[in-house]
C-alpha cells in the first residue's frame, strides 16, 4: 500500500469520527473514494484471469444469462435492484469496479460527474445472496437502478420523524470504505482499518434511534384519519410494514379514510390471535390468505374442494368461538347456567350481602347441584358424600377446596377408566355417561366457589388458596377450557407475586419447609403461565427480569441456584442422563424437571426476542433496511440459542423419551402416557416458537424471496420432526395415549398444514399413508363416543375438547391431501384409485375426507344442519351496520323512529328502504346476499362412491361449475339472507369466493412469511 494512499485512509477514519460538519465529511469521503479508485484499478488489471463469473445476485438465482453491465438488462426488465457481490465480480479491464457507480466514478473518464446523485441511492436496499445472508452482509456491490415501485421508499411529507440523513451518509460511507478495505492486498495495516470501520458501523446501527418530530406531530392539520401509531409508520425506506405474517400496514392507509371491506376497519393486529400466535393461519386475515391463494386458481377442477375446507375452516372459527363465549358464562355464573340448561327454575334467590363481600351463594341452588352428583359413584371414585359437602356448605374456602379435590381425583379416575377402556375391545360403558355428567357438575361447582372467594383479599393471598388454584389450572388446562384458565391464571400470577414468591428477599426468615412449598407453588404457576404462551403466543403476565427467587430443590443438586443461573450453564452442563441427579429421579420428577426447563428457555426467548423491545419498537419498524437486517441477524442468533438449550433438555430427559417408545407391561400404563404426553409437548413446543417467531421475521424483513429461503430452512426441520411423530403416534401403545397427545399434536399438524398451503413442502405418498394410520387411530376414539355419549352430556368438556382437537386436525388433514393432489396434477378420483394399489385398507378413510358428510366433520355440521352459520362474522358485520345505520339516523335520515326499532338485534330483518339519497350501494351496509345467488352448478355429493360395480366416473365435485343466469333472493322480514352464509350445499352451490373475499378483506391481507 502507497504512503499515499494510507494517509488518505487515516484521515478519512479520523475525521469521519470527529468532523463536525457534514460537508467536510462528505468532500473528504468523494476524495477518498476517488483516489483509491486510482489504486484499486491499478491492483485489479495485475490479477486479471481468463474465466471468470459475470452474473449479478438476480441473474444468478433466475439462472439467466447476464450482460455484466450496471445495471444489467435483465434487471432493468425485472425492475428490481441489480446488485454484484464481489466474489462474482470480473477482474478485466471492462469489469464493474468494486463500489456504486453513482458515488465511484473515474476522474479519468468522467472529470466533471455530479456526485449529488450519491446521496439519492443511499436509500437503496441492498440485495444479497440467500446462502451468505448474514456472512456477505457487507459485501454487496450496488449499482443505481430504479427500486420496484411497489416497494419503494415513501417520499411523503407527512413522515413524522425527524430527518436521519447525516445517518444515512454515514452508513452508507462506513459501507463503501469497508468494501474498499477488502479489495486491498492484506495486511496487519488494512485487517486493523477494516476492524475499526466494522466497529464503527456496527456502533451507528446499534445507536440508530429515529427521533420524533414533535412540532410537526403537534401541528398535524388536518387531523388524521386514522390512529397517531398508523401515521407513525409513514417513513422513506418502505411503503409497506408487516405487522404479522398475514396482516401489513401500507402507507396508502394513512391517507384514505375508508375501505369497502371489513378488515379495512378493524385493527391490523387480531385481538384473539395477537402478536405471535403460531396459529394465525386460521384468523380471519389467514383464512383470508388461504381464499386469496384459491382464488388465483379459479379454474382448477378442485374448486368445489377448496370452497369445501373453506366452509370447513369459517365452522371451525365459529365453533371455537361459541366455546369461548359458553367459557365465559359458565365462570360468570356457573350455578344458574347448569340449572338453565338443564331446565330447573327456583323461587328462592340469594340472600343480601354484606358491604364488605360479595354476595353469597344461594344454598338452595349449591344444594341442588350438589344432589344432581350421581351416588354412590361419586363416593366410590373421590371419597367424598353428599353429606359431607351439604356439612361444609356454608365455609366457602372449605367447600372450594374439597370441590377441587374432587374434580382432580375424578380426572385422574376418568383418565384412568378411558385408558383402561382403550386397551380392550371397544364396547359400551354405563359408566362412561357418570363421568361425563359428573364433570361437568364439578366444573360448575368449582367455578362457583372460586366467584364466591375471590374478593376476600387476605384469605386469597395465602399458600393454601394458591394451591387450590394451582390444582383447578391443572385440570382447566387438560379439558382445554381457555377462557377459565386465563382468568384463574391472572388471579394465581397476581397473588403470588404480592405474597413476594418470584422474589428471593420474601423468603428471608422464615423456615426452609414453609420456603420450598413457596418455591413449588410459584414454579408451577410459573410452568402453567408459559404453557399458554406456547398455544396463543401472548404477552407473559411475569416479569422474566424481576423474578430472582430459587429454583425448587432437584435443580439446586443439578448446579442451578436460580432462574439466571440455570440459562447461563444449562447449554453447557456437564450433566448426562447417568448422572446421580437425574438417574435417580423418578418418572414423575423427571417430566417436571423438563417442564420446569423447558418453560424457562420459552420465558426467556418472549421476554428476550418476541416481545423485545429492541426488535418490537414502533422506532424499529422505521430503521433502514441493513440496520433490520442486522436485528433480524440477531434474532436468528436468539433462535440457535434456544435449540441449543432445548436440545440439551432432551439430553437430560432421553430416559422419558426412551419409556414413551416402550410397551405395556413393560412399562406401567399411566408411565407410557406421561411420557407420551411430555414428549409431545417437546415437540410441540419447537413448532410454536418456530410459528410465533415468523411474525417478527415478517415485521422486519424487506425481501420476502431471501426470508422465505431463511425460513424454509426450519420448514424442511419441521417436516422431519411431523414425520418423526406420526411414527410415534402410530408406533404407543394404545389410542388413548393418542388422545392424550392430541392437544399437542394437533398445533403440530396445524402449523404444518398452514405451511402446505402457503409454501408446500413436498409431502410423499408415504406421508398420507401414516397420516391416515395416526387418523385411524383418533376415528376409534370418535366410534366410542357416538356408541357411549348421550345427547345430555353432549356439553362434557372432555368430549368438547377432543372434537375441537379432532377437528382441526381433520381439516389439516384435508388441506394437504387437497394441495397434494394440486402438486401431482391428479383429481381426488385418481388420488383414490392410487392409494387403493398402495394401501387398500386405507382407502375407505382416505375417501372419508373428502365426504363433507362423513362421520369426520360431523361435530363441525351437526348445529348447522338446518340453519345458518358462522354467526362471528354475522355478528361482526351487523354491529357495523347497526353503527352507520345509528349515524344515518343521528344525521337526519328519513327513516323513521318506528323503521329503526323494527331492526334492533338486525338478526332476522332485511336492511331497511329508507328513502333518503345516503343508502345507496356505496354508503349501504356490507352485503353478502349475493353469496346466495351466483348460479353455480348445484352441489352434489355421489352417493355410490362405495360401491364396487360402478362404472369408471369422474366424481361431480370435481368437474368445473357451470354458470347458471342468478336467481333473485326472496329477501323479508323473517329471513336473514344479508348476512347468512347458509348450509354447507348453500355455501358450495351458491357461494361466491369473489364476492366473499372482497367483501370481508378486499386486499387487506398479504403474502406471508411463512
Amino acid at each position: 500500500m502507497s504512503l499515499r494512499m494510507r494517509l488518505y485512509i487515516y484521515m478519512y477514519l479520523i475525521l469521519i469520527s470527529c468532523t463536525e460538519t457534514a460537508e467536510l465529511g462528505r468532500q473528504l469521503h468523494l476524495c477518498f473514494i476517488v483516489s483509491s479508485h486510482r489504486v484499486i484499478s491499478m491492483k485489479v488489471k495485475k490479477s486479471t484471469r481468463s474465466k471468470v463469473s459475470t452474473a449479478c445476485v438476480n441473474c444468478r438465482k433466475r439462472k439467466i444469462k447476464c450482460t455484466g453491465k450496471h445495471p444489467c438488462t435483465n434487471c432493468i426488465s425485472y425492475d428490481c435492484t441489480c446488485v454484484f457481490l464481489k466474489r462474482y465480480l470480473p477482474q478485466g479491464k471492462d469489469a464493474p469496479q468494486p463500489f456504486p457507480a453513482a458515488t465511484a466514478p473515474s476522474s479519468s473518464s468522467h472529470p466533471d460527474v455530479d456526485l449529488s446523485t450519491d446521496m439519492h441511492q443511499l436509500n437503496t436496499v441492498i440485495k444479497l445472496d440467500n446462502q451468505d445472508y448474514f456472512k456477505l452482509m457487507n459485501e454487496p456491490i450496488q449499482t443505481p437502478v430504479s427500486p420496484n415501485p411497489t416497494n419503494a421508499p415513501s417520499n411523503d411529507n407527512n413522515i413524522l420523524f425527524k430527518d436521519d440523513s447525516d445517518s444515512q451518509i454515514q452508513l452508507v460511507a462506513y459501507q463503501n470504505i469497508l468494501t474498499n478495505l477488502k479489495t486491498l492486498p492484506p495486511s496487519n495495516e488494512t485487517r486493523l482499518l477494516i476492524d475499526k470501520t466494522r466497529t464503527q458501523l456496527n456502533n451507528l446501527i446499534n445507536n440508530w434511534n429515529p427521533e420524533v418530530n414533535y412540532p410537526k406531530l403537534s401541528k398535524l392539520s388536518p387531523p388524521p384519519q386514522r390512529s397517531i401509531e398508523t401515521c407513525l409508520l409513514t417513513n422513506k425506506y418502505r411503503n409497506k410494514i408487516y405487522m404479522t405474517r398475514f396482516s401489513f400496514w401500507t402507507n396508502q392507509m394513512v391517507k384514505t379514510q375508508s375501505s369497502d371491506s371489513f378488515m379495512a376497519t378493524i385493527p391490523l393486529v387480531d385481538e384473539v390471535f395477537g402478536l405471535f400466535s403460531p396459529v394465525q393461519a386460521f384468523s380471519l386475515r389467514g383464512i383470508g390468505y388461504l381464499i386469496k391463494k384459491n382464488l388465483e386458481n379459479a379454474h382448477s377442477l378442485m374448486l368445489i374442494d377448496t370452497k369445501e375446507t373453506i366452509y370447513l375452516i369459517l365452522r371451525l372459527f365459529d365453533l371455537c368461538y361459541e366455546h369461548l363465549i359458553q367459557g365465559c358464562i359458565s365462570i360468570a355464573n356457573p350455578l344458574e347456567n347448569y340449572l338453565q340448561r338443564k331446565k330447573q327454575s327456583f323461587t328462592k334467590t340469594a340472600s343480601a350481602s354484606l358491604p364488605t363481600s360479595p354476595a353469597p351463594l344461594s344454598s338452595d341452588l349449591v344444594i341442588s347441584v350438589i344432589h344432581q352428583l350421581p351416588q354412590p359413584f361419586i363416593q366410590t371414585i373421590t371419597g367424598f358424600t353428599t353429606d359431607q359437602l351439604i356439612a361444609n356448605l356454608h365455609d366457602s374456602f372449605s367447600m372450594f377446596r374439597i370441590v377441587t379435590q374432587m374434580y382432580s381425583l375424578h380426572r385422574k379416575r376418568f383418565a384412568e377408566f378411558l385408558n383402561q377402556v382403550f386397551s380392550l375391545p371397544l364396547q359400551k360403558s354405563d359408566m362412561f355417561s357418570s363421568f361425563c355428567s359428573t364433570e361437568h357438575l364439578l366444573s360448575t361447582l368449582c367455578y362457583a366457589y372460586y366467584n364466591v372467594t375471590l374478593y376476600h383479599m387476605l384469605d386469597i393471598n395465602t399458600l393454601d388458596y394458591l394451591e387450590i388454584l394451582v390444582s383447578l389450572l391443572e385440570i382447566l388446562n387438560e379439558i382445554d377450557e381457555r377462557f377459565g384458565f386465563e382468568k384463574v391464571l391472572e388471579v394465581a400470577v397476581t397473588c403470588s407475586i404480592k405474597m413476594g414468591l418470584s422474589r428471593w428477599e420474601y423468603y428471608v426468615g422464615i423456615d426452609e419447609n414453609t420456603a420450598e412449598r413457596r418455591r413449588k407453588i410459584w414454579w408451577k404457576i410459573y410452568c402453567l403461565e408459559k404453557r399458554f404462551l406456547i398455544d396463543l403466543g401472548d404477552l407473559s403476565l411475569i416479569n422474566e427480569r424481576q423474578m430472582n427467587c430459587l429454583l425448587p430443590k432437584e435443580f439446586r443438586d443439578m448446579g442451578f441456584i436460580n432462574h439466571k443461573e440455570f440459562l447461563a450453564k444449562i447449554s453447557t452442563s456437564s450433566l448426562s442422563p447417568s448422572s446421580p441427579e437425574l438417574k435417580d429421579l423418578p418418572l414423575s420428577g423427571l417430566i417436571e424437571y423438563g417442564k420446569l426447563a423447558i418453560a424457562q428457555i420459552v420465558g426467556e426467548f418472549f421476554s428476550e426476542t418476541l416481545y423485545n423491545e429492541k426488535f418490537t419498537s414502533l422506532e424499529t419498524s422505521v430503521k433502514p433496511t441493513l440496520v433490520r437486517q442486522k436485528l433480524l441477524e440477531k434474532i436468528f442468533e436468539n433462535v440457535e440459542s434456544f435449540r441449543v438449550k432445548w436440545a440439551k433438555i432432551k439430553f437430560h430427559t432421553s430416559r422419558v423419551f426412551q419409556i414413551a417408545l416402550s410397551s405395556y407391561p413393560e412399562q406401567s400404563r399411566n408411565d407410557l402416557i406421561e411420557a407420551a404426553k411430555f414428549a409431545s409437548y417437546y415437540k410441540n413446543t419447537w413448532f410454536s416458537i418456530l410459528g410465533a417467531v415468523n411474525n417478527l421475521i415478517a415485521r422486519l424483513s424487506e425481501d420476502p424471496e431471501i426470508m422465505t429461503e431463511q425460513s424454509l430452512k426450519y420448514a424442511d426441520e419441521m417436516y422431519q420432526d411431523w414425520k418423526e411423530i406420526n411414527q410415534f403416534l402410530i408406533q404407543v401403545d394404545t389410542d388413548f395415549i393418542v388422545w392424550s397427545c392430541l392437544d399437542f399434536y394437533e398445533l403440530i399438524f396445524f402449523v404444518m398444514a398452514s405451511k402446505v398451503y402457503v409454501e408446500s413442502p413436498h409431502v410423499t405418498l408415504e406421508d398420507v399413508i401414516s397420516t391416515l394410520k395416526v387418523f385411524k387411530r383418533i376415528t376409534n376414539i370418535m366410534s366410542f363416543f357416538n356408541n357411549n355419549l348421550d345427547d345430555e352430556d353432549s356439553d362434557c368438556q372432555t368430549f368438547r375438547e377432543f372434537s375441537r382437537s379432532s377437528s382441526l386436525i381433520a381439516i389439516s388433514i384435508r388441506i394437504i391431501f387437497i394441495r397434494y393432489c394440486y402438486v401431482e396434477e391428479i383429481d381426488r378420483a385418481e388420488f383414490i384409485e392410487r392409494f387403493k394399489e398402495v394401501e387398500p385398507d386405507l382407502s375407505d378413510l382416505l375417501q372419508q375426507f373428502f365426504d363433507t358428510r362423513s362421520f369426520i366433520y360431523e361435530y363441525l355440521l351437526k348445529s348447522v344442519e338446518k340453519s345458518g352459520f358462522h354467526l362471528t362474522i354475522r355478528k361482526m358485520l351487523e354491529s357495523d351496520y347497526k353503527i352507520l345505520y345509528r349515524d344515518k339516523f343521528a344525521a337526519g335520515s328519513t327513516c323513521d323512529q318506528a323503521s329503526l326499532n323494527q331492526f334492533p338485534h338486525l338478526c332476522y330483518g332485511a336492511a331497511p328502504a329508507c328513502g333518503n339519497s345516503s343508502t345507496s350501494s356505496a354508503n349501504s351496509p356490507l352485503k353478502l346476499s349475493a353469496l346466495l345467488n351466483s348460479g353455480e352448478e348445484p352441489y352434489t355429493q355421489d352417493a355410490s362412491e362405495n360401491t364396487s360395480n360402478d362404472l369408471p366416473r369422474q366424481d361431480r365435485s370435481l368437474q368445473q361449475p357451470k354458470r347458471q343466469q342468478p336467481i333473485p333472493s326472496q329477501i323479508n322480514g323473517s329471513e336473514n339472507n344479508i348476512y347468512n352464509l347458509g348450509t354447507l350445499e348453500e355455501f358450495v352451490n351458491s357461494g361466491d369466493l369473489t364476492e366473499l373475499y372482497h367483501t370481508l378483506w378486499n386486499d387487506n391481507i398479504s403474502d406471508p412469511f411463512l
